[in-house]
């Protein structure tokens, strides 16, 4: 949970490095990783089924439930990214996410693959494979950042590393691409603290929005498309874009059907 900095009425001076302090990061970095097994959600992919013959536009319909409750639900193409929902309200909490399969998805295989977290990022992985078409037989029979894998048109995994120009999240193995007007650099997310330093040589931690933290070059002092405020001499550098961000480091559950 997060809590306003400085939660105790007598506290007359507080410095946690932002307005507000993650507690569950906090513990995680003193106390380390439980050593119990931790479950993640219960997924199932309701639509479409195993090797179902599929037309533009399809839907994909899933349920997903944790004692804990559901944090996101994320919808993955070939092993791309496509759609991510929030967790829909307690009330409603047995109901489907419905996602709807872009109408220019390329013909070829489809491995329809699902990620659920429950509230502290556990996670469980469902996946399916369909065909639309005919399978893909090389690059021209795909888009053209895509290439031609097995009779699925792909699109080939990320290599940027930290610091590394970008354009989108797809650019990046973090899959976070802040962007400084139409030019983007690749980050991580990091832990903002007042006595270390999270992140990389020539690097430091920077709050992107209340809770999340990034690493951004130590000498960049510009605006990020946004604007920036300098109070007591100490600028605040406010990222504006962040594309596909997600925390990367979670446990993870297979579950093939």
């Amino acid at each position: 949970a997060s809590t306003p900095c400085g939660e105790y009425a007598d506290l007359d001076q507080c410095n946690c490095g932002g307005t507000v302090q993650n507690s569950h990061r906090w513990l995680q970095t003193i106390l380390g990783d439980s050593q119990e097994a931790l479950v993640g959600p219960v997924l199932n992919i309701q639509s479409p089924a195993q090797d179902q013959a599929v037309t533009d536009g399809f839907p994909v319909s899933v349920t997903a439930t944790h004692v804990r409750g559901i944090g996101t639900v994320e919808l993955f193409l070939n092993g791309t990214s496509y759609s991510i929902q929030d967790a829909h309200p307690r009330e409603m909490a047995g109901f489907p996410y419905e996602f709807i399969v872009p109408s220019d998805l390329s013909d070829g295989i489809i491995d329809v693959e699902v990620r659920a977290t429950n509230d502290i990022g556990t996670e469980t992985i469902a996946m399916v494979t369909v065909q639309k078409g005919e399978p893909c037989t090389g690059q021209a029979s795909c888009q053209n950042s895509q290439s031609c894998e097995d009779g699925r048109c792909v699109i080939p995994p990320a290599i940027g590393m930290l610091g590394d120009s970008c354009t989108t999240g797809e650019d990046c193995i973090s899959g976070i691409c802040p962007l400084d007007g139409e030019q983007g650099i690749c980050s991580v997310t990091c832990f903002l603290t007042t006595t270390e330093e999270t992140c990389s040589a020539g690097f430091t931690c920077t709050q992107a929005s209340p809770g999340n933290s990034i690493c951004w070059p130590k000498s960049e002092s510009g605006s990020c498309g946004c604007q920036h405020s300098t109070s007591g001499g100490v600028t605040s550098i406010i990222l504006c874009m962040m594309v596909l961000w997600r925390f990367r480091r979670r446990t993870r559950y297979i579950n093939l059907r």
